[in-house]
């Protein structure tokens, strides 16, 4: 079954049905590499007993994928670039399932253990870099954003799996190797499903026959492309204050105390809103083929609430903030890899997607520093300049007619 795509130059662009498998495919992948990344995020104690070691270098398991994705991130993009979306993917899809392998024969030693959990790590850009490539390669021109949506909201599920997975009633040993058997199921089910592109282009992004190599590519995007400038502060202060938000949520509000907030409670929210998030603001601007109004609205509402945040004592009101707040920051990341990906074609989307993300990575971890007791002062300053850059880049539509 196809389906028909006319652009407003009345091309006709035809989108086959066996992207929903693709789909499918790449959101178990992205999910493994997020469970694999944060399995031993709520279970810190139980891991170091286990391992006999402290509780800091359970913590640097963890803090090994945020570290490894900043200089493996170009090799990621170059792999993406020269041998396509699913030889790409592949390598990380290969490193994700050995690494979870050699943590479970790792036993208990330790030393084992992170030798996996850094291969899975190696693993993780060459799969979070793909989704814009993926979205290019098999959707219409008005479903590219959702499926990049999507992406994110399989980093989610896998996050929320691997904090609630009960590790404490089964075991780290068994949860070990459950993981690595789903990951060489997973594994499977990639080699055998996934392809790199279909037969015909479903819009005029994948007409691309000619294209740049990686180092002039990159010169292009970052030192002569203004608006990526921009729309790379503008992703850098959001996906860094999640990121960052995300891993210090219990010191944040056990440090402003607010009374009867649960830590968990408010994570749960901000992912669960990212979640629905991610969906729905993604579906309305691939409808209405805007981005910049999105980040504009996104900031707008961002801004003012965690100020509120920051003042109120309120729980309920404080629990829908969070989910708000959720809803609307996360949002930002898949429409501005789809923006990016269309303001410096014809240059690989890997490429723009690969350094936003890490500059996420780069965000969060500087974002850790700001003081705790005065944290989202800080951040409702962050993110009135995220708001200012978000007013002054062009959209899409802009570019497309300056190539005319």
């Amino acid at each position: 079954m196809k389906f028909l795509n006319i652009s407003k130059d009345s091309k006709e662009f035809i989108a086959e049905k066996y992207r929903f498998i693709q789909l499918f495919v790449f959101f178990l992948i992205t999910m493994q590499t997020q469970i694999i990344w944060i399995s031993f995020g709520a279970n810190i104690t139980l891991a170091s007993l286990y391992y006999s070691v402290n509780e800091a270098y359970i913590v640097f398991l963890g803090a090994s994928f945020m570290i490894f994705y900043i200089p493996i991130n170009f090799f990621a993009t170059k792999s993406l670039d020269q041998f396509g979306l699913k030889k790409g993917a592949g390598i990380g899809v290969y490193l994700t399932s050995i690494g979870g392998l050699v943590r479970a024969l790792a036993g208990t030693n330790y030393w084992i253990c992170l030798i996996g959990q850094i291969i899975a790590a190696i693993g993780q850009p060459f799969i979070l870099n793909c989704w814009t490539k993926l979205a290019t390669n098999w959707f219409l021109e008005q479903e590219k954003t959702l499926a990049t949506g999507i992406g994110s909201i399989a980093q989610f599920i896998g996050v929320i799996i691997g904090m609630i997975f009960p590790m404490k009633s089964i075991g780290v040993l068994i949860t070990m190797w459950i993981y690595a058997i789903l990951g060489l199921g997973i594994l499977i089910i990639f080699q055998i499903l996934a392809k790199e592109k279909p037969k015909n282009p479903p819009n005029e992004y994948a007409i691309k026959n000619i294209k740049k190599p990686i180092m002039i590519g990159l010169k292009e995007i970052i030192f002569k492309n203004k608006d990526f400038q921009k729309l790379f502060i503008i992703i850098f202060i959001g996906f860094g204050v999640f990121n960052a938000i995300s891993t210090e949520i219990d010191l944040i509000f056990n440090k402003i105390k607010y009374s009867g907030i649960d830590s968990g409670v408010v994570g749960a929210l901000i992912i669960f809103g990212g979640m629905v998030g991610a969906a729905v603001i993604s579906s309305l601007s691939d409808k209405y083929r805007k981005r910049k109004i999105f980040l504009i609205l996104a900031y707008s509402i961002c801004t003012p609430i965690i100020l509120l945040l920051a003042i109120l004592r309120d729980v309920s009101v404080i629990y829908l903030f969070c989910f708000i707040l959720g809803f609307m920051m996360v949002s930002c990341l898949p429409v501005g890899l789809i923006y990016a990906a269309e303001i410096t074609y014809p240059n690989p989307e890997e490429t723009s997607a690969g350094i936003l993300i890490v500059s996420g990575q780069i965000s969060g971890i500087l974002f850790l520093f700001i003081p705790i007791d005065p944290y989202l002062y800080y951040v409702f300053v962050l993110f009135l300049i995220g708001l200012l850059f978000s007013f002054t880049i062009h959209d899409t539509s802009w570019f497309e007619e300056k190539r005319k």
